[in-house]
């Protein structure tokens, strides 16, 4: 059976670096799309920098996962 791979928006942030670490914890196949680079460092995550404002970008990322967590939130 194939790993599943999993992106997750937001990745860098509290509540996103939580998920991606439980996701690999699971043995998922997991990537990180965030503006902001991540302050954890887990191999074989991908850290993908893009803003999901970007639509060109942001298909060009999305179409390598099975299953997207959309956990982007604008902060101060």
């Amino acid at each position: 059976m194939n790993k599943i791979k999993a992106l997750v928006t937001g990745g860098s942030g509290y509540f996103g670096s939580l998920l991606i670490k439980k996701l690999y914890s699971k043995g998922y196949i997991v990537g990180n799309l965030d503006i902001n680079v991540p302050d954890y460092n887990l191999d074989n995550v991908a850290y993908h920098n893009c803003d999901i404002r970007d639509k060109d970008l942001l298909k060009k990322y999305i179409i390598n996962y099975d299953i997207v967590f959309h956990n982007v939130a604008q902060v101060p």
